[in-house]
C-alpha cells in the first residue's frame, strides 16, 4: 500500500458514456500494477455519433482528452497515447465530415421542396405558359423579401426551355439572358424534365438549388428555381451546430480559391497540402493555423452532377487536447521519480 500512487483525473471534463473505466474518479497505480495494467487494459473504440449535435464536444470531444489521461496512468508511454488521440480525433473528424455532407443535402432537399410546391401552383403554371412576366413578378416579388430575411433563401427564379432566364424574382430588373454556358443544372432539367438539387455556380455565385420543371396541360414549358447561398453564414451555423469549424475552397482552373469558412484563421490554409484530396478524402493529424494546432479533414465538394468543384477542410482545434498528454506525461514522470 505504501508504493500505491493516486493519479487525479477528476480535472478533466467527464461524459455519460457507458464505459466502465471513465466512472473511476482516482486510478490507483504503483510501479508493478503499472506495468500490469498496461499489458491488461483494452481501451474501447469510441463510437462517435453519426450525426453530430450541439452535445457532440462533450459526448465526443472530451471523451478523447479522458482517454488520453487513463491512457498514461495506465503506463502507456506518450507516443502510444498520442496515437490513440489521433485515432479518435480521426473518428470525430469523420462524423464532422458524415454531418456536414448531412446537413448540405437537407439544405438541398429544402430548396427543392419550396421550388416543387411552386411548380405545382396553377397559377404559376398559366403564368409560364402565357410566358406573363408580370402577373409571377405581381406574385412572388413582394413575398421574396419575407422568404430571404426568414427562411433565408438568396434567389428564386424561372426560366424558359432550354436554359433562358425569364424572371429572377431576387432582381426582377434583369431577365433575357442565356444561361446554357453557366448553369448546366438549369439545362439538366429542362432537357430531362427531372428536378434537380445540390451545389452549382450561376451568376450569384455557388448556391445550393433545387429546380423543379414547370408543367401545364401536360406540356413542358419551363422551370424554377429556389436557392440558398453556400457562404460563411451557412458554414458558420455548422460550427454553432458541431464545434467543427468548416472552409470551402473551389476550383479555379488548375489551382484552387479560398471562397468561405466559419473561421477566418482557415483563410490561410495551405490547400496544396490536400490537393489530391479533390479525388479522395485525407486527414491531417497536425496543422497548426495561426499557431494553433488542428486536425484536419479534407474532401471533394461535388456539385448537382457529382462533379468535384472543390474542397472542404474541416478542422477541430487540439491544443487542448495535447496540453493534456503534456501534462499528464510530466504529472506521470514526476511521480514514477519518487
Amino acid at each position: 500500500r505504501r508504493h500505491t500512487r493516486y493519479i487525479s483525473v477528476t480535472g478533466v471534463q467527464t461524459c455519460a458514456l457507458p464505459i466502465s473505466v471513465l466512472s473511476f474518479g482516482y486510478l490507483p497505480l504503483s510501479p508493478r500494477q503499472g506495468r500490469g495494467v498496461a499489458r491488461r487494459l483494452r481501451l474501447p473504440e469510441i463510437q462517435l455519433p453519426k450525426r453530430l449535435s450541439v452535445g457532440f464536444k462533450v459526448a465526443g470531444l472530451a471523451t478523447v482528452g479522458m482517454i488520453a489521461v487513463l491512457a498514461l496512468s495506465a503506463g502507456i508511454n506518450i507516443y502510444e497515447a498520442q496515437g490513440l488521440v489521433d485515432r479518435q480525433l480521426g473518428a470525430a473528424l469523420r462524423s464532422a465530415e458524415t454531418s456536414f455532407t448531412a446537413n448540405v443535402e437537407a439544405q438541398a432537399k429544402r430548396a427543392l421542396t419550396v421550388s416543387t410546391l411552386v411548380a405545382g401552383m396553377p397559377g404559376v403554371q398559366k403564368a409560364v405558359a402565357a410566358k406573363d412576366r408580370a402577373a409571377l413578378a405581381a406574385e412572388f416579388v413582394p413575398q421574396f423579401a419575407l422568404m430571404r430575411d426568414r427562411f433565408d433563401f438568396q434567389q428564386m427564379q424561372f426560366h424558359l426551355p432550354p436554359a433562358t432566364s425569364f424572371l429572377r424574382v431576387h432582381r426582377p430588373e434583369r431577365f433575357g439572358d442565356d444561361l446554357t454556358e453557366i448553369r448546366p443544372g438549369v439545362v439538366e432539367t429542362n432537357t430531362s424534365k427531372r428536378s434537380v438539387s445540390g451545389l452549382e455556380i450561376g451568376r450569384e455565385g455557388l448556391g445550393l438549388r433545387g429546380i423543379v420543371p414547370i408543367l401545364s396541360a401536360g406540356q413542358h414549358v419551363g422551370s424554377v428555381e429556389v436557392g440558398l447561398s453556400f457562404d460563411d453564414v451557412l458554414l458558420s451555423a455548422f460550427k454553432r451546430q458541431s464545434g467543427v469549424d468548416v472552409a470551402l475552397f473551389l476550383l479555379d482552373g488548375s489551382t484552387f480559391a479560398f471562397f468561405a469558412a466559419s473561421n477566418p484563421r482557415l483563410s490561410a490554409f495551405d490547400i496544396g497540402r490536400v490537393a489530391d484530396a479533390i479525388k479522395e478524402t485525407r486527414i491531417l493529424n497536425r496543422v497548426f493555423l495561426d499557431g494553433v494546432p488542428h486536425a484536419v479533414i479534407a474532401s471533394p465538394v461535388l456539385d448537382f452532377s457529382r462533379r468535384a468543384i472543390g474542397i472542404s477542410i474541416k478542422a477541430i482545434d487540439r491544443s487542448d487536447f495535447d496540453r493534456t498528454l503534456q501534462r499528464s506525461e510530466e504529472h506521470t514522470s514526476e511521480l514514477q521519480s519518487h
